[in-house]
């Protein structure tokens, strides 16, 4: 096997189990497979990274691979789901300084499911990171998800260059009962608390309620309404389906006469809305002072300290 150029940022070795995949892996890139690190029970995973990491390298890489739960981050390894093990172990490979991770066993202990949509966040995660990434795996069903720029297939020993085009999520939206509240709230990033007068929404995939939102009136302001929570299940974060629940959101109360606007301080959030272009950052606060007003959110672009960002819906 061959790959001899540079154009070509994700690969993936496939094959059914005992091929010799891993074999290969070995014989070509055995500096750069990635090792499981012993973990110890009584830390978070935070702070199982390395202590040269500062905190929010760290936060950047967990938030990259799609777990963007600050619960999940407090929490020791051996009590996270497997999805949330998976995008840990992800994270911590790209920790690494090595320009090249090779992962092997990638998405064998997950659900298909989870594996396709976690394959699609390492994707999205690796093109941004500027390393390359060889997944060795025994599951033919990623290879649309992850989207590599060369496969090769060991049971027929054949090697193609071609990127594949994912397959497109499609999300259900509707209005759910307060109830659903509590299979999200430990996974809200500030508070398991809501406000018991919110209208709630659910987000849907595949008939599986995977993200939920709650919505209040914004008090003192006529006609708009605000995010009061909003939550996507671990295992689905990291390839916009946040973004796209919040257009939702915005789109229907503007049919029904109403402004949506959210105002957040998490990370993922503040970074997934400056892309969005229906949204306008309309407020942010960085080092203890705020500015506000007719902020495009272009002009929140690199703004590391920025902690505190408010957005309003503007699409139709």
């Amino acid at each position: 096997m061959q790959i001899d150029d540079n154009e070509w940022e994700i690969g993936l070795v496939v094959g059914r189990s005992g091929s010799g995949k891993t074999t290969i892996a070995k014989e070509f890139w055995a500096d750069s497979i990635y090792l499981p690190q012993k973990r110890t029970q009584s830390k978070s995973i935070i702070d199982e990274f390395p202590k040269s990491l500062k905190t929010a390298k760290i936060v950047e890489l967990l938030s990259s691979v799609g777990l963007s739960s600050p619960p999940s981050w407090l929490k020791p390894y051996h009590v996270l789901s497997m999805g949330e093990r998976f995008r840990v172990d992800l994270a911590t490979a790209l920790a690494t300084t090595s320009e090249l991770v090779v992962f092997d066993e990638f998405t064998s202990v997950v659900d298909r499911t989870v594996a396709k949509i976690g394959s699609l966040a390492v994707s999205k995660a690796i093109r941004r990171s500027g390393k390359r990434f060889i997944a060795v795996s025994c599951h033919s069903d990623i290879k649309r998800w992850l989207e590599p720029d060369w496969v090769f297939d060991v049971d027929t020993n054949q090697l193609a260059r071609s990127r594949l085009q994912r397959p497109k999520i499609k999300l259900d939206f509707g209005a759910v009962n307060r109830n659903a509240w509590s299979v999200f709230a430990k996974h809200h990033y500030l508070s398991a608390t809501m406000n018991h007068t919110s209208r709630c929404y659910g987000c849907f995939y595949k008939g599986i309620m995977i993200g939920f939102a709650a919505i209040l009136p914004a008090i003192g302001t006529k006609n708009y309404s605000r995010v009061h929570r909003i939550v996507v299940l671990p295992d689905y974060q990291g390839v916009g389906i946040g973004g796209a629940f919040l257009d939702f959101l915005g789109s229907y109360y503007k049919s029904i006469g109403r402004k949506m606007s959210i105002t957040s301080s998490h990370p993922s959030i503040i970074k997934g809305l400056r892309r969005r272009k229906d949204w306008r950052c309309v407020m942010f606060q960085a080092n203890g002072s705020v500015k506000q007003g007719g902020i495009h959110k272009d002009d929140c672009k690199g703004r590391q300290n920025v902690f505190l960002a408010s957005f309003r819906y503007m699409g139709v």
